[in-house]
């Protein structure tokens, strides 16, 4: 067996090779990803909402076209906060300590690969709208 062949290898099988104790250790980094994973995804709908409160809020009374475009730029910063933040916690969890949980890490980088390259996905697309509407918001209401 090569590990060539264990990123081609079914998942239930990389599983099925793990012993008790790496099993147990690979089924709470599992439940450590997808914690990161719903805390990313609450921190980003938590940030657009309250974003888009202060927006209907309009603290200083300024015009909405205003409020629009400064909410660009928070979009933006969020964005790439939360996901670094997320990147670095899964960066963490993923790191080779010992040759014998190679097969843990090939596990959990196969399993959650597309829940990463969402994430990516979702920051590049909420970094360029929010650099649209940082640059252009006011204008879509003149």
């Amino acid at each position: 067996m090569s590990i060539k062949e264990d990123y081609k290898r079914p998942l239930n099988e990389l599983y099925e090779m793990l012993t008790g104790d790496s099993k147990k250790l690979l089924d709470n980094d599992v439940k450590k990803v997808w914690g990161y994973f719903a805390k990313w995804l609450f921190v980003i709908l938590f940030s657009l909402i309250s974003i888009g409160y202060l927006i209907f809020l309009n603290p200083y009374n300024e015009n909405f076209g205003t409020w629009f475009q400064r909410s660009g730029s928070l979009i933006s910063v969020v964005s790439i906060l939360v996901e670094v933040f997320f990147i670095i916690k899964l960066n963490k969890l993923v790191s080779v300590t010992h040759p014998a949980h190679l097969i843990n890490e090939i596990y959990l980088f196969r399993r959650f690969k597309f829940i990463l390259n969402l994430s990516v996905i979702v920051t590049v697309l909420l970094l360029v709208l929010g650099t649209i509407i940082w640059g252009y918001g006011d204008l879509f209401f003149e």
